[in-house]
């Protein structure tokens, strides 16, 4: 095992924070650290993991998994291991076939698209050119693929976690948290493309196809449906506003404009299908594999058992269990909505009371209270999806994820909409919904742009000014030991930092909530 405790390329001379100097962390601090090259995955480690525990894993990827090509560091400013994974141009090759992924053919063949084949490496274009045939996702997709499919044996064991045989060692301990992260590592050359065609850019197309190539699928038809979203809500924004400016409080006005809204809303929803099959063809998704075909999802538990289909040996879990597993799961479910229902009511018994005898300064607090309710009831019944729809274990990752999207909205609708629903329909007090809709946008607009972009920023800027301490401390070391004849290089060394220790850092950041 080859460990490497400084991990400092001297060369990168541009890259580096001088001795001397003090260190300014700034945002961009990415762009000053140091590139790691040689490394598509990326997995740390927690600071206070056992010695055994890395040996283990490192053991089991080598020699499960002997085509990739592991290097164990631990980074010289945040006191973590970290595994370096990359593998080799012709295994790349061999894991494209795999996966089924599509890349384009020469122009003498066509210059279409068509399911990757070692066997017809030749009809691909840029197939001689190593550096430029894969794109960073697709190598980053492959190789993770490879630590994916990295499964336990017999009497397999890391720490008090006891894995089933034929289970996904990585992804397991990561959701024990004996792992701490598994992430690709960024492309500075891309990102710095995407930020002048995209970022940099106003009232020009989105580059889809470059953000598919590099974020993904997901990532790509996200900001293809919100692009599609902006754009047509103009057409009611406009009309919205006209109403507004010559309403004459008439009822008919209003009439007009909701059957428009209702016309607007079902149009909407027919292009954006249309759309998004074109953007579906467009990146390559839009005729999928047979379910029975795919892999199952990592986390998927059962007894283990050949396939049907494959012959291979996958876990199998009888749909009577599931079902068992509903009639405690579907309880929960009504009882967490109960909850939402008792929370709004208790706020209107507040509102009342402080109506009748509060001061009135303090009117608007209750109104406030079941505002803040709802978002943080939201975080919580995320939580609460989440091991619910675990614990229904779903064999495929789209079942996994359409069922969480059943519980998310169905949470999130009545935790949103239950008060509004109640003071239209039951109370009838039209003022009292104005009044509880402002304070229910403006206070959920407020706490989400807090915690989506407030939140992250200042975690950030809090483990980056750590982070400084920390180095600035060892640089004063060095510098008294340096002052005593050692040589100044070492402590250019010690306050350098590195991409893959920069971008480790960073809190995860869900786009497609």
């Amino acid at each position: 095992m080859f460990i490497d405790p400084i991990f400092i390329d001297r060369r990168s001379a541009l890259y580096r924070f001088t001795a001397t100097g003090k260190l300014i962390l700034t945002t961009n601090l990415w762009y000053n650290a140091i590139p790691t090259k040689n490394c598509d995955v990326l997995i740390t480690f927690p600071e206070k993991v056992d010695d055994y525990d890395v040996m283990w894993i490192y053991n089991r990827l080598t020699k499960r998994a002997p085509h990739l090509q592991v290097t164990v560091r631990r980074h010289a400013n945040i006191p973590v291991y970290a595994f370096y994974v990359t593998t080799t141009f012709e295994h790349l090759l061999q894991g494209a076939e795999h996966l089924d992924m599509r890349k384009r053919l020469k122009e003498s063949y066509g210059g279409g698209w068509k399911e990757f084949n070692v066997a017809e490496a030749k009809m691909f274009r840029n197939i001689d050119n190593t550096k430029e045939f894969f794109t960073t996702r697709e190598r980053q997709t492959i190789v993770y693929k490879m630590i994916e499919e990295i499964r336990a044996e017999h009497g397999d064991a890391v720490g008090r976690l006891i894995l089933v045989e034929g289970e996904a060692i990585v992804p397991k301990c990561l959701s024990k948290g004996i792992i701490k992260q598994v992430l690709p590592l960024h492309s500075n050359t891309d990102l710095k493309k995407l930020e002048k065609d995209w970022v940099q850019t106003f009232l020009r197309p989105q580059p889809l196809d470059e953000i598919n190539s590099y974020f993904g699928v997901k990532i790509a038809m996200y900001f293809a449906w919100l692009g599609f979203y902006t754009r047509s809500l103009m057409i009611p924004a406009c009309i919205g506003v006209m109403f507004y400016l010559f309403d004459t409080g008439d009822a008919v006005s209003q009439v007009i404009f909701s059957i428009f809204n209702i016309i607007w809303g079902t149009v909407f929803l027919e292009a954006w299908k249309r759309k998004s099959q074109e953007c579906a063809y467009r990146f390559g998704t839009l005729d999928l594999p047979n379910n029975l075909v795919k892999e199952p999802r990592p986390l998927y538990r059962g007894e283990y058992q050949p396939s049907t289909v494959t012959g291979r040996l996958e876990p199998y879990f009888p749909t009577w269990k599931r079902k068992l597993i509903y009639c405690i799961t579907i309880p929960i479910i009504l009882i967490s909505l109960s909850i939402i229902f008792v929370v709004m009511l208790l706020c209107f018994k507040l509102q009342e009371h402080v109506n009748e005898h509060g001061p009135k300064w303090t009117i608007h607090f209750p109104k406030l209270l079941l505002a803040l309710s709802v978002s943080f009831m939201d975080d919580v019944y995320k939580k609460v999806a989440i091991r619910l729809n675990d614990w229904e274990n779903y064999r495929l990752e789209e079942t996994y994820e359409n069922h969480l999207i059943l519980k998310m909205v169905l949470f999130q609708f009545v935790n949103s909409f239950l008060s509004l629903f109640y003071i239209a329909f039951y109370l009838q007090d039209s003022q009292r919904l104005k009044q509880q809709l402002v304070a229910l946008l403006i206070v959920r607009q407020i706490v989400g742009n807090v915690k989506e972009a407030l939140v992250p920023y200042v975690m950030q800027k809090i483990k980056l000014y750590r982070m400084s301490k920390k180095m600035e401390k060892i640089e004063q070391h060095l510098l008294e030991k340096s002052n005593k004849g050692r040589e100044e290089s070492e402590l250019e060394d010690k306050t350098m930092l590195t991409q893959a220790e920069v971008e480790c850092q960073m809190k995860q950041y869900e786009v497609c909530q």
